[in-house]
């Protein structure tokens, strides 16, 4: 009985450390079985909304681990609010009122609507979606795609690491080429660069200037250092440069 209970008391102690261990990092960051488990409490309305909506739960629960790390009171500086961090026009424009939205059920439904309605705009792109879900629809219109915001682009990145995660996908092996962290699986292929007939124009005449001009100094050295050579060699040498 005894060494039951020491091994019981080991078996808590180190998931008490594990615990510990995810307490002060970013959520995005925690492994799958944790974020499935902060998102069992919230699994019937994310299911529901899922459904209702056709939008993949896996993006919801990326979406509202970004935005609040599924804490039902959370509340932005600026005023978003609840769990998938609805603004009071947002949340209006999809059916929810402004007290309501830090109720779970209601909160995840409008959001998942939100969601909808970017992926029918962007076409099921879903960095373009969680782009709009952070700066807006007109923020992206603006810039014609991500907008070159520090948040925004992190956003981005987050959301899609976090939904990959949760949907399984396993990180491909990755290496570095100049600087930049590329994938295996695929060769870096270079493009061949395409160039004017004016532009090789411009280029020979711009060589051919160069050495006319290295010429001239050349001439002009010759001429200052050769002092002590006759008329006739200094023509030979002019000659031989032209």
């Amino acid at each position: 009985m005894l060494s039951i209970t020491l091994g019981m008391a080991e078996a808590n102690a180190k998931n008490k450390k594990n615990t510990k261990s995810y307490r002060y990092a970013p959520c995005e960051s925690y492994p799958k079985h944790i974020l499935d488990k902060k998102a069992s409490k919230y699994g019937k309305s994310i299911s529901k909304s899922a459904s209702d909506y056709q939008v993949s739960e896996n993006l919801i629960k990326a979406v509202i681990t970004v935005e609040s790390c599924f804490r039902q009171r959370a509340r932005s500086p600026k005023g978003a609010a609840g769990l998938m961090q609805l603004m009071p026009a947002t949340a209006r424009r999809f059916g929810t009122s402004r007290k309501k939205r830090y109720n779970s059920k209601y909160n995840i439904r409008a959001g998942t609507r939100y969601l909808k309605f970017l992926l029918k705009r962007y076409q099921g792109n879903l960095a373009l979606t969680a782009a709009a879900y952070n700066a807006g629809e007109g923020a992206v219109a603006r810039h014609n795609g991500i907008p070159p915001y520090q948040e925004t682009q992190k956003y981005v990145r987050k959301v899609l690491h976090v939904y990959k995660k949760l949907a399984g996908y396993k990180p491909a092996r990755r290496g570095t080429i100049a600087g930049k962290r590329i994938n295996h699986r695929y060769q870096v292929q270079k493009r061949p660069i395409q160039r004017s007939r004016a532009w090789y124009i411009s280029q020979f005449n711009h060589r051919k200037n160069l050495q006319r001009i290295k010429n001239l100094r050349l001439k002009r050295r010759i001429t200052k250092r050769s002092s002590g050579l006759t008329r006739a060699e200094l023509r030979l040498v002019k000659d031989l440069l032209h």
